[in-house]
């Protein structure tokens, strides 16, 4: 089977613009240089210096994992860190394994989708799992599917698929499988046996052998189990007439149960009427199990709803019963009236709330007070009754002393969803054959302890699998379990609907709000005539693309997506041109989704980003008039991650023939990045003139460019040694040097700040603290950076230089591009603008002010300090 191959991808950070204009300074060949200007992405935000430094600390750590994520293996991947804040947008697992002999695996449960898939190795681009990822190779009973298979076909109508070649397993089933919330899943397809428990083994089930996932898991699970109503999910592959499942207390630890294929004497030893609804399918989203809700009482009363207002109507709307959502979902009308009608029979104050961190309404209960009593709640669906017990609906909270009861249901505009917290300890059979779903309360220590027989079930005929709750037995305070599965909730919802290219379900951001996967953004236009792009500038990676309508799973941006279809000039490279074969991962596009032999393409970064689209050729336009035909780059229909709305993609600046430069033929090219706490653009150049420093502040220092066979993209520089104050740091040459391919000094845009491996990183901290003779601020509060307290009304103390010793040239770094000033509360510290990391990187804050020339025909790199907003 052949590999994919360098599956990677810097992190990357900030932002940045561009624009061609004249140059002034390089008068000598103004009709051939292309100019650019640069935005950085926290300039012009009056952000204080403490945001500032907080921000790029956090994207100088991810954007270091992306830049070595090419260099770690399979069994450990690299990992920059949670983009949430630690919760798991998983609900519950299942238990099984695949292959002959079986290998273990972890998956979702999931009734809103179909596909079956888990981490297979080799896995260039996956999250961090537990256990080991699958490995084909280790089972006498696994299949390739070919393209051409039945599995493969029903995959046609579902998601784009794909023939492999090259890269992939000649002619096998290569799909993009996306989902509402934009997380996507890359690989081909298998079959093999599926066990489940001790022995109950199927042969020959269809499952995505995935290689390349962005996907916000927690390494709980290697996957996902489809149990929705397509050909491809478990159950309709297993030819199941039905299937159950039994969810536990979410405070509690014993496991839950799913059950396949039950008999009819299923709720024969149970408590409780056994109430059956139909389920209803749904034309526009045929995959999920649609309920039909007739009403909702809360105490003794019914809210005055038509029974209209609830139904499914020409595809919107309607009510789902689902697995994988935390709490149930009302629609804004609906929810507001039970909120309403809860509130004035508690008659308890409401406790306020953020509504981002904290969604749920929640009440005060006084102290020594009784526990409150609540209304009832029950959902009223065609031919069944739904009582939810309190437990089921109400959250209680004891915590310092205080205590808090919440309605633990919350509100989303599309449709209703009726969550698994409403569904504990409720036996909940989905028959499939009759298209009914029957519920019961059920006592749930009766279905644990048959561990054979099942309340008489033939125990032959029933599949057993275990269910693990992604919070259970982890010891959370109440108020920790509802935030959590609050946070699921919503990302859940949007998982529901996939969205449409216009208008993208987005369930929320990833990170803090400092932007995490840029630097700067490259102003320029694609297509005739021009269509106006804002990519990334990125010296680590090599592919050009944007996103492209229609733009089934993409993140949301501020521009248009660029129209294939409105340019004259627009081309499609073929899966056997030499651009594609110069891709990372390719394969040829199925003529239903694709047009027909083109280049599709799946390319991952460090980051755990991932685009996938087809390759086409256009003509490029930098400014009025400085237009280059057909340049190649990515069409970007299916991208997750680390994006920001004022991008549209990337522009890759890195080595490598697809990369920006490699296109354009240029000789060299220069950047000039203004200073980040200012507002005024920064430049990029193409193709500079002999004179191009003239300009500069001082001595021009140049030093050769090194190639990392390992790690071809990127530019290495040969970093000798660090001088702080007057002190040469006692490391030998041989330390800093690239070994097989590992350490050496990258020179980067997209990295913020410099960072140092561990030993030389702890040499420059105690150099600069023995000269700096300030106290020193305690790490937890200032992000990872050194900082000291300047002591009140004093004048601003002096710091020692910092110089970097490359081969051939000094690097003598002005203050201002090592030392963050912050005054905060009165207070004044000073902080060390130098992170420890994994490998050496010099970050664009070190570059602040210096035009940096990277003359690619002789393999060097130039520096001079500049004056970057009169470039």
């Amino acid at each position: 089977m052949k590999q994919p191959i360098q599956m990677r991808k810097p992190a990357l950070l900030i932002l940045a613009s561009l624009a061609a204009l004249a140059i002034s300074s390089c008068h000598a060949a103004a009709t051939t240089v292309r100019r650019m200007e640069l935005t950085h992405a926290d300039a012009g935000r009056g952000l204080s210096g403490r945001e500032l430094m907080q921000r790029m600390a956090q994207r100088s750590k991810a954007r270091a994992a992306g830049l070595l994520s090419s260099s770690s293996s399979a069994t450990a991947p690299v990992s920059p860190g949670p983009y949430t804040d630690g919760v798991p947008s998983t609900e519950y697992i299942v238990n099984m394994a695949i292959g002959s002999p079986p290998q273990r695996v972890q998956l979702i449960l999931d009734t809103g989708s179909d596909l079956t898939w888990t981490q297979c190795d080799p896995c260039p681009f996956c999250f961090d799992q537990e256990l080991p990822y699958f490995r084909s190779s280790k089972s006498s009973t696994h299949k390739i599917l070919s393209c051409d298979s039945k599995p493969c076909q029903h995959l046609y109508d579902r998601s784009p698929v794909s023939c492999g070649k090259k890269y992939w397993p000649e002619q096998s089933c290569v799909y993009i499988y996306s989902y509402g919330d934009k997380s996507v899943t890359t690989g081909f397809l298998e079959s093999d046996n599926f066990t489940f428990g001790a022995g109950a083994s199927v042969p020959e089930v269809a499952f995505g052998c995935a290689l390349v996932n962005h996907m916000s898991f927690e390494s709980i699970g290697t996957g996902l189990a489809g149990f929705a109503r397509g050909p491809l999910s478990l159950p309709s592959q297993l030819k199941l007439s039905n299937f159950s499942y039994c969810f536990t207390a979410i405070n509690g630890s014993k496991p839950s149960t799913i059950l396949l294929d039950l008999p009819a004497n299923l709720y024969s030893e149970n408590r409780g009427a056994v109430q059956t609804t139909p389920i209803i399918k749904n034309p526009e989203n045929s995959n999920k199990y649609y309920l039909s809700l007739k009403g909702i009482s809360v105490g003794s009363r019914r809210l005055p709803v038509p029974e209209s207002e609830f139904a499914l109507k020409n595809g919107t709307g309607g009510t789902i019963i689902d697995s994988g959502t935390s709490f149930t979902m009302l629609q804004p009308r609906f929810y507001w009236l039970v909120l309403d009608a809860f509130a004035a029979q508690v008659k308890l104050p409401a406790v306020s709330n953020n509504t981002t961190t904290d969604p749920l309404t929640c009440f005060s209960v006084p102290p020594r007070a009784k526990k409150p009593v609540v209304p009832k709640l029950v959902l009223h669906f065609e031919g069944a009754t739904m009582e939810i017990p309190r437990e089921n609906y109400v959250f209680e909270i004891e915590e310092a002393g205080n205590t808090t009861i919440c309605l633990a249901i919350g509100e989303y505009k599309e449709m209703n969803i009726i969550g698994n917290f409403q569904q504990q300890n409720m036996h909940v059979l989905y028959d499939l054959r009759n298209n009914k779903l029957s519920f019961r309360a059920f006592l749930v220590a009766a279905l644990l302890a048959a561990a054979v027989a099942i309340s008489g079930c033939n125990a032959a005929a029933t599949i057993r699998m275990q269910l693990t709750h992604a919070d259970a037995g982890r010891g959370l305070a109440g108020r920790e379990l509802m935030h959590r599965m609050a946070l699921r909730s919503k990302a859940r919802v949007a998982r529901q609907l996939l969205s449409s290219a216009s208008a993208p379900v987005t369930p929320g951001g990833l990170a803090d709000g400092a932007p995490s996967s840029s630097e700067y953004l490259v102003h320029l236009a694609i297509g005739t005539p021009p269509q106006r792009v804002q990519l990334t500038l990125d010296t680590g990676s090599d592919l050009i693309w944007t996103q492209c309508a229609p733009c089934p799973a993409c993140f949301d941006q501020a521009l248009p997506y660029f129209d294939t279809s409105a340019s004259s000039t627009f081309s499609l490279p073929s899966c056997d041109s030499t651009l594609c074969q110069g891709l990372p991962v390719a394969s040829c596009g199925n003529p239903k989704f694709w047009p027909n032999q083109t280049c599709v393409y799946t390319y991952s970064y460090g980051d755990k980003s991932v685009t996938t689209g087809y390759l086409e050729a256009d003509a490029f336009t930098f400014g009025a008039s400085a237009s280059v035909p057909g340049v190649a780059f990515g069409c970007g229909l299916f991208n997750s991650g680390v994006f920001k709305s004022n991008e549209t993609g990337i522009a890759g600046f890195g080595r490598g023939p697809l990369s920006l430069p490699s296109q354009l033929r240029v000789s060299n090219f220069s950047h000039c990045f203004t200073a980040v706490s200012g507002s005024k653009p920064s430049t990029v150049l193409l193709d500079l003139p002999a004179d191009l420093y003239r300009n500069g502040l001082g001595a021009v220092q140049t030093t050769p460019l090194i190639k990392n066979p390992d790690n071809p993209t990127l530019y290495y520089l040969s970093l000798k040694g660090i001088t702080v104050g007057s002190t040469r740091l006692p490391v030998p040459e041989s330390e800093f040097a690239l070994n097989n391919g590992t350490g050496g000094t990258i020179i980067d845009s997209g990295t913020a700040i410099t960072s140092l491996t561990p030993r030389v990183y702890r040499l420059v901290r105690d150099a600069f603290a023995a000269q700096v003779k300030l106290p020193v601020v305690p790490s937890n509060t200032t992000d990872s950076y050194l900082c000291f307290s300047v002591p009140p009304r004093t004048k601003k103390p002096d710091v020692p230089k910092l110089v970097l010793h490359l081969d051939g040239a000094t690097m003598d770094l002005p203050r201002e591009n090592y030392v963050f000033e912050v005054e905060d509360a009165g207070n004044s510290i000073v902080c060390l603008a130098i992170l420890e990391g994994e490998t050496t990187i010099i970050g664009n804050f070190q570059q602040q002010n210096m035009h940096v020339l990277y003359d690619l025909q002789n393999s060097r790199l130039s520096f001079v300090p500049a004056q970057c907003d009169k470039l």
